[in-house]
C-alpha cells in the first residue's frame, strides 16, 4: 500500500513538473513572441517559423502531461480500490487523493491560458496580414494535441495564415548584359540586329522568376557617364566598350519592361546607386522579409546589413555574402567599403587609390579605425601594427583629399531614383507588346516559359 502511494505522489511530482514547465514555456513563449510580433513587423516571417517550432514543442509538452495525468488517474483508481476493500484510508492517502483536485484545477487554466494567447496571436496575425497584400503561404503545419480541439485549431490556423511578407530582387543589368555577351553565342535578328546578350538576360530573369522571386528591380546604364565623370577626369566613361554592347542597352531596357518587369535607367546616376536606394529603401519596409541584390559588383557590399536583412547574391558563383561575408572577403565591414575602395583603387571604375595601399594593408587598418578620416596620419600613432606602416601613412598624410574624393566615388548615392510603391516591383506578366518582341529576336521560347509562370 505504502509503496504503492509512493509511486503516485512519485508520477505526480513529475506530472507537476512537466505541467509547470509546459506552462512557463508556452505562456511565457507565446507571450514573448506575441510581443515581438507586434513591435517587429518586418522580422515577421523569421518569427512565425520560429513560432512553429515552439508551439509544437509545447504540444509534445502537453502529450506528455496528458500521459502523466492518466498515469496519475490509474494510480488513484488503484489507491481508490484499495481504500475500498480495506476501509484504510490513513492521512498520507487522503493528501495524495487531495493534491489531484488543485493539479487538476492547475490543468485546466493552463488550457484555458494557452487558448487565449493562442486567440490573441492570431488576432494579431490576421489583422497583420489583413493590412498587407496576401502573397506567400509562410508556414503550413499540422497541430496534434490531446489538450483541446479549439487549441489546436487556433494553433494550425495562426501557422497556416498567409501575409504580405516578401523578399525582393535587384539585379544589376548592366553586369548582367556584360556577362552574357561574353559568355553565349552572337545571335543577329533577321533584321541585322545582335539580340544575343539581351536574350540571355531575359532567360536570366525568367529563371529568377523560376526559382520563386516575386519582386525585381532591374537597374541599368542607360548611359555610362555619370555624374561622378565630374569629380574625376579618369573615371569611367565608355570608351573601349563594344559597339554592340552598347547598342543592346536601349534593346534590353525595353524587353525587360515589356516582360513585366521594374527596370531603372539610370543617367545622371550609375545602377549601383539605383541598387543602393532600392536595397535601402525597400528594408526599410515592414512587408519586406529580405532585400537580395544579385551582382557581385564589390560596391554594394556598403548596403550589406543583417539588420535589415540586406544580402548581395553573386547568381553566377552562387555565393550569398552578409555582413560576416562581407568580412571575410574583404577583411572590413559594409561602412567601410567605401574607404576600402578608396584607398586600394578600383581599375573598373577609373581610379587608383593611393600608392602603395593595397588589399591587406587596407584592411588591417581599416579593421582598426574604420573610416579614413580616423586614420592617424603619423605610423607612430597607429596601435596596430603593419608592414611599411610609416610610408603608408605619409602616403595617406600627403594624399588625404585625394582619398576622401576617391571614397565620395566610390559611396553610392542613396538618393537615386527607383520605386515609389513597392507593389511596383511585383511580376504580374508581360504587357501586350513582348510577344511581338521576343518573335523578334527568336526568343519565343520565352513566351512559352512565361505561360508557364502565369499558370502556377
Amino acid at each position: 500500500m505504502q509503496s504503492l502511494v509512493h509511486l503516485a505522489l512519485l508520477r505526480e511530482q513529475r506530472v507537476q513538473a512537466s505541467l509547470s514547465f509546459g506552462h512557463h514555456f508556452i505562456a511565457s513563449g507565446a507571450s514573448v513572441v506575441l510581443g515581438v510580433i507586434k513591435t517587429t513587423g518586418s522580422l515577421f516571417h523569421c518569427v512565425v517559423h520560429d513560432l512553429r517550432g515552439l508551439f509544437l514543442r509545447g504540444a509534445n509538452e502537453l502529450d506528455a502531461v496528458m500521459g502523466g495525468i492518466d498515469d496519475l488517474r490509474g494510480s488513484l483508481l488503484r489507491l481508490r480500490d484499495q481504500f475500498r476493500g480495506t476501509n484504510r484510508c490513513d492521512r498520507f492517502g487522503i493528501a495524495v487523493c487531495r493534491k489531484f483536485i488543485p493539479y487538476s484545477l492547475a490543468g485546466a487554466h493552463l488550457l484555458g491560458d494557452l487558448t487565449q494567447e493562442v486567440s490573441d496571436l492570431h488576432d494579431v496575425v490576421a489583422t497583420f496580414a489583413h493590412t498587407k497584400r496576401l502573397s506567400i503561404d509562410l508556414l503550413r503545419c499540422q497541430v496534434h494535441t490531446h489538450c483541446s480541439t479549439k487549441v489546436a485549431s487556433l494553433v494550425r490556423d495562426t501557422l497556416t495564415c498567409k501575409s504580405g511578407v516578401m523578399n525582393v530582387h535587384l539585379v544589376d543589368g548592366t553586369y548582367e548584359l556584360f556577362r552574357y555577351y561574353f559568355a553565349t553565342p552572337s545571335h543577329m535578328t533577321t533584321s541585322g540586329h545582335e539580340v544575343g546578350a539581351v536574350r540571355g538576360v531575359l532567360g536570366s530573369m525568367l529563371q529568377l522568376l523560376e526559382e520563386g522571386a516575386t519582386h525585381v528591380g532591374i537597374a541599368t546604364d542607360h548611359v555610362i557617364e555619370s555624374f561622378r565623370n565630374d569629380l574625376w577626369e579618369d573615371y569611367k566613361d565608355g570608351s573601349g566598350v563594344e559597339p554592340d554592347i552598347m547598342a543592346q542597352f536601349p534593346l534590353l531596357e525595353d524587353v525587360l519592361r515589356a516582360a513585366g518587369f521594374a527596370v531603372w535607367p539610370m543617367v545622371e546616376y550609375e545602377a549601383d546607386d539605383a541598387l543602393g536606394a532600392a536595397a535601402v529603401k525597400a528594408a526599410a519596409l515592414a512587408e519586406v522579409d529580405e532585400v537580395m541584390i544579385c551582382t557581385p559588383d564589390k560596391d554594394l557590399a556598403q548596403v550589406v546589413d543583417d539588420g535589415t536583412h540586406v544580402v548581395q547574391f553573386d547568381r553566377r558563383k552562387g555565393v550569398r555574402y552578409d555582413r560576416a561575408g562581407v568580412v571575410e572577403k574583404f577583411g572590413v565591414e559594409p561602412e567601410s567599403i567605401p574607404d576600402y575602395l578608396a584607398l586600394v583603387g578600383d581599375t573598373a571604375d577609373g581610379f587608383p587609390g593611393l600608392s602603395g595601399w593595397g588589399a591587406k594593408s587596407s584592411s588591417t587598418v581599416l579593421a582598426r579605425y574604420t573610416h579614413i578620416e580616423d586614420i592617424p596620419l603619423a605610423a607612430g600613432q597607429w596601435d596596430i601594427t603593419v608592414r611599411g606602416g610609416a610610408k603608408l601613412a605619409n602616403t595617406l598624410a600627403s594624399n588625404l583629399d585625394l582619398a576622401l574624393l576617391f571614397r565620395r566615388i566610390a559611396t553610392l548615392e542613396l538618393e537615386a531614383p527607383t520605386f515609389t510603391d513597392i507593389e511596383e516591383l511585383r511580376w504580374t506578366g508581360p504587357t501586350a507588346e513582348f510577344e511581338e518582341m521576343a518573335r523578334a529576336m527568336d526568343a519565343e521560347r520565352s513566351i512559352s516559359r512565361i505561360e508557364r509562370l502565369l499558370a502556377r
